[in-house]
């Protein structure tokens, strides 16, 4: 059934991991030596047991998706929200193709320049609903928007995960930078010209205004209010504003230490040896080091704020939070779930059967190999969809046998490009996994839609490697 194409995607992935795990011995590297070890299966009982662990580890990802509908639910409330989606489309109207261009360049070149992903998600449901207003069908809001910040990821420019791969490569953020900058261009240009190809509007125009507007995500069509949208777009914008600020690692992949300067000062501020801005603030990090728990906090002051500046009754703006929160159960389950494999990766030791695998691919050639370093990146991807810990455990490795310091340059390129690919596929890629279950769009659908892009991607990123590696 529909309804649990998700679940069962996900459920394939972590079965797939239970046979693997009793095939496959475990393995883990001492001083850069591979050491086999036996095999670490997952029992019965384990079936039933990470499941639960995974909802108990990730959580906070489930509840920042919960938070985020009572953001847009006391966006709702406020009575303007559907006069900014409306008044947005209206501009567009008869330039609709125009608007999809513009979310797409947008959202890749803000997910290339940061790489806060779970941030530009925020902008999300406003943007499908404005793409579901103008007439399209829902899986071009998805690929517009959603699939938009994926791609971005696949030409990282100085997004976090560039930093990670290039740190641990010891490669400066603008290694390569012509080369990836040219690689972002063709692959958004790739998306525009899919996405346009594929849209339809003469088909959604079939649909009654009223069926159309009860399919858009988060968007409340009875509230309306003759109040001025100014303040919600304001109050809007600052959040974006301060999440993108505030997420960035700005000294980590930049080397920009001012945000950690000012901290200091602040903190080091006394009032006869009371530490008055220490207490006062509490124990909360610098901008450029938050996360998902402060990100919460964000959309949470804003939704105070929203309901400040509108008058509405405390009560009522908890209670509309409650309720957008409510529209958003369904993607917190999956977003949460979807982190299964991960869970099961994480809870392991040292030794992993992800170390027997790349062990293996890593001795099929003797030299640097761009069909190694892809199988290394692809494989791996579907055993961690968070970058930072795929890096860390493919590098220990990979540095072992690619002693050519001058192949870090592609190996960064190709392995960081096909990590972003492979999220846009696997349904162990939670930002996937959140807006398809937002939309309802099940994986099968999905992969049916984008397999002739994911081609031409895979084809663009092979050759961009390529290119860079002729020029070495």
């Amino acid at each position: 059934m529909k309804k649990y194409g998700l679940l069962k995607a996900i459920g394939i992935c972590f079965l797939i991991f239970v046979v693997l795990s009793w095939i496959i011995p475990t393995g883990s590297y001492s001083t850069g030596e591979y050491v086999k070890a036996l095999t670490s299966p997952v029992g019965l009982t384990d079936l039933f047991y990470y499941p639960v662990i995974t909802f108990g580890t990730f959580i906070q990802y489930g509840l920042l998706f919960l938070i985020l509908g009572g953001f847009y639910g006391v966006m709702n409330k406020t009575g303007v929200y559907k006069k900014w989606v409306d008044g947005i489309a209206k501009r567009f109207k008869g330039k609709e193709k125009r608007f999809l261009i513009l979310t797409i360049s947008i959202l890749t070149i803000l997910s290339a320049l940061t790489g806060l992903q779970l941030a530009l998600f925020v902008l999300v449901p406003l943007l499908v609903a404005v793409i579901l207003t103008l007439g399209y069908d829902k899986i071009v809001a998805f690929v517009s928007t959603v699939g938009a910040i994926l791609v971005g990821g696949m030409g990282s420019l100085y997004g976090v995960n560039s930093g990670h791969i290039n740190a641990a490569l010891s490669l400066d953020m603008h290694n390569n930078i012509i080369a990836r900058i040219i690689l972002l261009a063709v692959l958004t240009f790739l998306l525009i010209m899919f996405v346009i190809k594929k849209s339809n509007l003469k088909d959604s125009k079939k649909k009654t205004k009223e069926e159309t507007l009860l399919e858009i995500p988060l968007l409340d069509t009875k509230e309306t209010s003759k109040k001025s949208v100014t303040p919600l777009v304001i109050i809007f914008s600052l959040v974006m504003l301060v999440l993108l600020v505030s997420m960035y690692s700005w000294n980590y992949t930049l080397g920009i230490t001012l945000f950690d300067n000012v901290y200091e000062t602040l903190m080091g501020i006394t009032i006869k040896d009371y530490p008055i801005f220490q207490n006062l603030i509490g124990d909360i990090s610098p901008f450029g080091y938050w996360d998902t728990y402060e990100m919460c906090f964000v959309l949470i002051a804003g939704s105070l704020l929203l309901g400040w500046i509108y008058s509405i009754k405390l009560s009522d703006t908890i209670k509309a939070f409650f309720e957008g929160a409510k529209k958003m159960l369904k993607v917190a389950f999956y977003v949460t779930l979807a982190n299964i494999v991960f869970t099961l990766m994480i809870s392991a030791s040292d030794s992993s059967i992800l170390n027997t695998i790349n062990h293996y691919l890593l001795s099929m050639s003797e030299g640097f190999n761009i069909v190694v370093v892809s199988l290394l990146s692809l494989v791996g991807s579907f055993f961690y969809n968070n970058f930072y810990y795929l890096a860390n455990m493919t590098l220990t490795s990979a540095t072992t046998v690619y002693t050519d310091t001058t192949m870090y340059g592609v190996f960064g390129i190709l392995f960081q490009s096909l990590y972003s690919f492979a999220m846009f596929i696997l349904p162990t890629s939670f930002i996937l996994i959140a807006g398809l279950s937002m939309l309802d769009i099940s994986w099968k659908e999905w992969f049916k839609y984008i397999w002739k892009y994911l081609i031409q991607a895979f084809i663009i990123i092979l050759i961009a490697s390529v290119i860079v590696f002729i020029l070495i």
